[in-house]
C-alpha cells in the first residue's frame, strides 16, 4: 500500500531526517519512495505505518494515497470530488493554482461545507503541477506534547528544550521502541529527553553532575510514571567510567551557558571529554545525537573524526540572535 505523509516546515532538514531515522530504527516494513515538496510517499502496511507515525514529532498528517495526477486533469479531480462519500478538502501549496475553478467543483461534493463534521476526509493537494489525492488517516495533535512542556513539569529548569525537539533528537539516535532499547543522556538536566524516550517505550539512563538537577529529574520521572524505564544517576559524564555499560544510542543537549557548565571545565574541554566517554559506552555501529554552538563546529568535527565517529548528518538550528547550534548525528565505527 502507498501512503503520504506531510512533514512539518518547522525546520528545513530535520523532519525528513527524523522520518528516515525511525524507519531505520524499527523492525517495520516501511519503504521511503519519494518526496514532493512537503509530502513524502511511503510504501508498506497499515500497522507498520502506525508504529512509525506514533514516534514522529515532525509529521503533521498522513493518509492513504489514492491517486496522483496532473493538475490539468479536471475530469479525475471532478470525479473524486463528486463521488467521495465523505468530505473533500482542497489545498494549494506554494501559491500554485489549478487552471480551472476548483471551488465550483467543490460545491458539487456530497458533503460540501461540512468539513468539521466529517469522520472521513479526502484531501486534494495541488503542488508543482501535481494533485495528490489521499484519504486522511490522522493528524498530529500538539496537545499530546503540551503536558510535557517544560513549564508544566513539576520541576522546571530555564532553557530546557521543548518536548517536540527533544523527541526529534531521541528519534535521530535510531533506537527501537519495539525492542525496548537503551538510551543514554549524559547531560540530562531535569529529564526532558528521558521523558520523551519513556513516552515511546524506550529505556533511558539519565546522568547529571548537579544534585539539584538529579533531584528534579527524579521528581519529573515519577510524575510521568516513568520509573520502570528511566534510571537517574548523579555523576560527571565527562569523568565517569562507563566501560561496563553498553547503550544502544546517545541523545543529549550539552550545557552551553557559562552558569550551566560544571566548575573546572570550559565548554570545549567538556565536549572533548564527553566524546571520549561516548567511545567507551556506545555499541558499535550505533548512533549519537548532540548539539554544540556553531563556533565550535570545526573543533568538534575534528575530534569526532579522530575518535572513530562517522558524521552522518549535520543540521543547523537557529535558537536566538546569540546562538546557532549544530546538531550532529554520528555513528560509532
Amino acid at each position: 500500500m502507498l501512503f503520504v505523509a506531510r512533514i512539518s516546515n518547522e525546520h528545513a532538514s530535520l523532519p525528513l531526517s527524523e522520518l528516515k531515522a525511525v524507519i531505520d530504527a524499527e523492525p517495520i516494513n516501511i519503504r521511503f519512495v519519494d518526496r514532493l515538496d512537503e509530502y513524502v510517499i511511503l510504501e508498506g502496511g497499515v500497522e507498520d505505518l502506525k508504529v512509525l507515525m506514533s514516534r514522529l514529532a515532525l509529521v503533521k498528517e498522513y493518509g492513504l494515497l489514492i491517486s496522483m495526477t496532473s493538475a490539468d486533469d479536471v475530469a479525475t479531480v471532478k470525479e473524486f470530488i463528486q463521488t467521495y462519500d465523505g468530505c473533500v478538502d482542497i489545498e494549494y501549496l506554494r501559491g500554485f493554482k489549478a487552471p480551472y475553478d476548483v471551488s465550483s467543483l467543490l460545491r458539487t461534493s456530497k458533503r460540501w461545507g461540512k468539513l468539521k463534521e466529517c469522520d472521513k476526509v479526502l484531501k486534494l493537494v495541488f503542488v508543482g503541477g501535481i494533485v495528490l489525492i489521499y484519504e486522511l488517516m490522522a493528524e498530529r495533535r500538539l496537545s499530546d506534547y503540551s503536558d510535557r512542556e517544560p513549564h508544566k513539569r513539576p520541576v522546571y529548569r530555564p532553557g530546557t528544550m521543548k518536548p517536540l525537539l527533544a523527541r526529534v533528537y531521541v528519534n535521530l539516535a535510531r533506537l527501537s521502541s519495539l525492542k525496548r532499547e537503551l538510551l543514554l543522556d549524559p547531560f540530562c538536566g531535569v529529564a526532558g529527553f528521558a521523558l520523551e524516550a519513556c513516552s515511546m517505550g524506550l529505556q533511558c539512563i539519565c546522568i547529571d553532575i548537579d544534585s539539584r538537577m538529579v533531584h528534579g529529574a527524579s521528581i519529573n520521572i515519577r510524575s510521568y510514571s516513568c520509573e520502570s524505564l528511566v534510571e537517574i544517576v548523579e555523576g560527571d559524564a565527562a569523568m565517569l567510567s562507563l566501560r561496563t555499560l553498553a547503550v544502544d544510542g546517545i541523545a543529549t543537549d550539552p550545557p552551553y551557558g557559562r552558569q550551566s557548565i560544571p566548575q573546572g571545565y570550559t565548554l570545549s574541554k567538556l565536549l572533548i571529554k564527553f566524546i571520549d566517554r561516548a567511545q567507551e559506552t556506545l555499541k558499535p555501529k550505533r548512533y549519537m545525537v548532540f548539539a554544540v554552538p556553531l563556533n565550535l563546529d570545526a573543533l568538534i568535527t575534528n575530534k569526532l573524526e579522530r575518535s572513530g565517529f562517522e558524521i552522518v548528518e549535520k543540521h543547523l538550528d537557529w535558537v536566538h540572535g546569540a546562538l546557532t547550534r549544530v546538531i550532529y548525528v554520528v555513528r560509532y565505527a
